[in-house]
């Protein structure tokens, strides 16, 4: 099923918290930890994550298979994923938690690099589409 976005949300108010221990959001805002991997170097390779409010409760999560790649495409991919689903769901205050630290160094910068340069301008552009947003490292046990 690569290639295929799986999405959920929690329209049935099935009041899932979840438990984060950097804190919630504030009042109005949502967060989004997500994770991308792969195996091994250039294995299969997979994306997903979900969204909550302030309060812990569970909004919508995702899934997607992206196929073979590295870790560090995989969660560029799984990145530009959640922007999307962001955008679609017109949010407009989001904090996202990344385990990847060069990612984060890449969101808050305009340093180019040639080899993520079209998947890393999608995701510039569709971050910007985000009001207010913060794009922040976690170490990955936390994401």
């Amino acid at each position: 099923m690569d290639g295929t976005l799986f999405a959920a949300e929690n329209t049935a108010g099935l009041g899932v918290v979840i438990r984060d221990e950097h804190g919630q959001p504030p009042w109005g805002w949502l967060k989004l930890n997500s994770n991308g991997s792969a195996i091994n170097n250039t294995g299969k390779a997979g994306g997903g994550g979900l969204f909550h409010d302030h309060e812990g409760n569970w909004v919508k999560g995702y899934v997607r298979g992206i196929g073979h790649t590295n870790s560090f495409m995989a969660e560029l991919w799984a990145l530009r994923d959640r922007l999307n689903i962001a955008r679609e769901m017109g949010v407009s205050n989001l904090i996202i938690e990344l385990g990847a630290l060069s990612i984060v160094l890449l969101m808050n910068n305009e340093a180019e690099n040639i080899m993520m340069e079209p998947l890393l301008f999608d995701c510039r552009s569709l971050s910007k589409q985000i009001p207010n947003k913060r794009v922040l490292h976690v170490y990955r046990e936390a994401n």
